[in-house]
Order: C-alpha cells, then structure tokens, then sequence
C-alpha cells in the first residue's frame, strides 16, 4: 500500500511543480493593460541566462481506497535551486531540498541533493555519499523528472487571454506590482492532460494507470513583479480530484495545494559544481 501512496505523490508533484508555471491573461481594456505588463515580465524572466529559484509547496491529499477505507497524507516539500544556461543553450541545475511526509501516523523526511546537465541528472539522499547517475535517455528518467526534477523550475509559460477568466491588481508598492489571476478551470484541465501524456509511460512501468485528472473550481494565481521587470514570486493554490488504478486497486483521490516559488538573483554569477563521479 505504500508503494502505492508513493507513486501517487510522485504523480502529484510534477503536477504542482508544472502547474506553477502555467497562468496568465485578461479579456477586457482595463485587464489588457494588466496583461500587457505581466506578458513583459514573462519575457524579460525567461530571458534570464541565470538566476536562484526557491520553491515551497504544500499539500493535503485524501486517497479513498473503496470500502470505506481512506488514507490522508500532507507533504511539504522545499527547494532551493540554481539554474544557469550554458553557451550551447543547454540547462544545467543545483538543487537541495527536502520532502517531509505524514501517511499512515507516522513521518517520513527524504533530504535530498540534484543536478542535472544535458545529458544526466546526479542525486543522492541524506546530504552525503555517492551520487547516483541517471541518463536522461535512459528508462528511469521520466520518474525522475516526475518525483524530483520537477522542484527545479524553469520557463515561466505565457498563456492566451481566452485562457483566463480574470485578472487584477492585488497590490502596487515600491517592492512590486502584485497581481492575481483566476484560471479558466476548463482550460486548466487540457493543460493537465498534456502534463499526464508526458508522464504516462513511466507510470505504466510501474503498473499505475492515470484514469481521471480535474481541478475542481478555478485555480488562482498570484504573480509579483519587481520594479526591474521580472517576475519575483509566483504563488498557485488550486484542488485537483484525481483516479488512478494500480495492482488492481482503484483509487479516488483529492488534492489541496499552495505552492510559491520565489526567484532572485537574475543574469547573476551563478557557478555550479558537478559531483565527482566514477
């Protein structure tokens, strides 16, 4: 069973982690010129060769196993992530964090260390000993990107108007422009889709078959722009109902999260360090 509660926070994560970079828009005079500045700010953020990203999530996930039988979990997950772009346009990230799960009375804290070039990701856990070197072409990398390499954010995507049911101002002060935005729910949910195709085969390699992925209601957004122009912070809070059948067991589940990530430090002198490895 919990083998399987694994492979469902794994499934949940990319999906928060992903669904942070995904808002945007307006429709009438007054939200173009809002979206106007915030479409900018996407921009200029991810023209940024280098910059730090810290990211915090939390989620509450309620599984109905059938029968009566319900298992809840809460996951907090935090990382803080270097991210610079190579000449040849290749990524490369340093990432440390930590997940801290309550499940069935009792806690689990996972430390972990990542990074990821063109071709590898290297990770370990605990804070010491050996990497392990995982080829992004190999058959492991989908589940590594699912479960870890998704706390390492990267392009901000801009999305259409139509896409959008509202936006405003939150607030304005010489520390930023903040600005919230309601997502059309049915428009979330095709994005969600696509997020699930790229997954589906590391989850078939486990037995696991995504069956059902909505939110319900419409996520909310809110995006903070720093007086130079780039987004410094982005915040996501949304419910996501969700089925999934493994080794014969059928699965409802729910899922509440809030998730922020912060970005600092843009175009700065970030050096990153690969681990020695054999």
């Amino acid at each position: 069973m919990k083998k399987i509660t694994s492979a469902v926070l794994a499934c949940l994560l990319i999906l928060s982690c992903l669904a942070l970079f995904s808002c945007g828009g307006k429709k009438t005079e007054s939200e173009g010129e809002i979206y106007g500045k915030y479409s900018a700010a996407v921009e200029k953020t991810n023209g940024f060769t280098s910059y730090v990203s810290k990211t915090d999530s939390e989620q509450v996930i309620s599984i109905d196993l059938g029968g009566g039988s319900t298992v809840e979990t809460k996951t907090t997950s935090t990382g803080t992530s270097k991210m610079k772009y190579a000449d040849d346009g290749t990524l490369l990230t340093e990432t440390h964090g930590v997940t801290s799960t309550d499940a069935y009375s009792e806690t689990r804290e996972v430390e972990f260390d990542l990074f990821s070039d063109k071709d590898n990701y290297y990770y370990r856990q605990g804070g010491e000993g050996d990497y392990t070197v995982i080829s992004k072409t190999g058959p492991d990398a989908n589940a590594v990107a699912a479960s870890l390499g998704s706390i390492e954010n990267q392009k901000i995507e801009l999305f259409g108007k139509d896409e959008i049911d509202r936006i405003n101002v939150v607030s304005d002060s010489p520390s930023g422009l903040t600005l919230k935005i309601v997502i059309k729910g049915k428009d979330y949910n095709e994005r969600i889709g696509d997020m699930l195709s790229d997954l589906l085969s590391s989850y078939e390699a486990i037995g696991a078959k995504i069956t059902r992925c909505e939110v319900s209601g419409d996520p909310e957004c809110e995006y903070t722009i720093a007086p130079d122009g780039y987004i410094s912070r982005v915040s996501l809070s949304f419910d996501l109902e969700m089925a999934m059948e493994m080794s014969g067991v059928s699965m409802n589940m729910t899922l509440s999260q809030v998730a922020t990530t912060e970005i600092s430090d843009p175009d700065g002198d970030q050096e990153i360090v690969f681990p020695d490895v054999d």
